[in-house]
């Protein structure tokens, strides 16, 4: 990938005269995830991406995060809201860049697909907003990333994001089985002052252990990173006093010294 642009008809439509299930997969030797597809009429209109921190440092690798936005019907128009972090930049292609904060927007007919990377090192989309006149399909993932970041060894991530219209306020986080430690969590809102909890510790609004500044952006702002626990795998119950999205990112190998790689997960 060059730069970010639209690549008409590159997206994957997939059509039964029955209902049926369909999983996309990236798959090679010691780095695969995979992720479940969402049928077109589940799909919404609002996204949050919560693609991880590359592990490149644009030196030795140039490996980036990405977004895949595919259009449903033709004549969509998306706005793409970049959160991301301090290193992320988008390449538009003729010396154009855009940094966090800003917007670009894009026209997909059907088929067509939207691909967004961030360039720069350990950079990020997680955070950045979607948000589209008519349904449209949400993918997000990384070429390689170390989850906590700087810790080995890096993995391929892959998810379909879940429009807003499905998010929750109470979300059971479960360990995996035979890690030491907990996974790394991010935590996103649907609304500005929305509060969270942790295993339903003092609901009340003082005693929330994040409130948000805004709905999208930077981490610390419009979502952040925790985890249950750093000395032992328990899981934990987050939930909150407005809609929310928990996604699930299981460490690398050096986190605990227990041979997993990376995979990530929605809630």
């Amino acid at each position: 990938l060059k730069h970010t642009q639209v690549w008409p008809g590159r997206g994957i439509i997939v059509e039964s005269d029955e209902p049926i299930i369909v999983y996309g997969m990236t798959r090679y030797q010691y780095t695969s995830d995979g992720f479940l597809a969402i049928p077109t009429h589940a799909l919404g209109k609002q996204y949050i991406v919560s693609s991880y921190r590359e592990t490149a440092d644009f030196v030795s690798q140039s490996l980036t995060p990405y977004v895949s936005i595919v259009g449903v019907y033709d004549n969509t128009q998306v706005f793409f809201y970049f959160g991301g972090n301090g290193n992320s930049r988008i390449n538009l292609g003729g010396g154009q860049y855009r940094q966090p904060g800003s917007t670009i927007t894009a026209k997909l007919n059907r088929g067509d697909d939207w691909l967004i990377a961030s360039e720069g090192a350990y950079s990020d989309l997680g955070g950045s907003k979607v948000k589209a006149n008519k349904p449209v399909a949400v993918i997000s993932g990384n070429h390689c990333a170390d989850v906590p970041t700087g810790v080995a060894a890096c993995d391929v991530l892959i998810e379909q994001e879940y429009p807003m219209t499905s998010w929750g306020r109470k979300y059971h986080v479960t360990p995996i089985g035979g890690r030491k430690r907990s996974s790394e969590l991010r935590l996103f809102a649907k609304e500005v002052g929305t509060h969270f909890y942790r295993d339903y510790q003092n609901e009340t609004q003082d005693q929330a252990f994040w409130v948000n500044d805004a709905t999208w952006g930077v981490e610390g702002v419009g979502w952040i990173t925790t985890r249950a626990s750093i000395d032992s795998n328990t899981g934990m119950v987050v939930t909150a006093d407005k809609p929310i999205e928990v996604v699930q990112y299981n460490p690398g190998i050096n986190d605990d010294n227990v041979d997993s790689d990376p995979f990530q997960m929605m809630l």
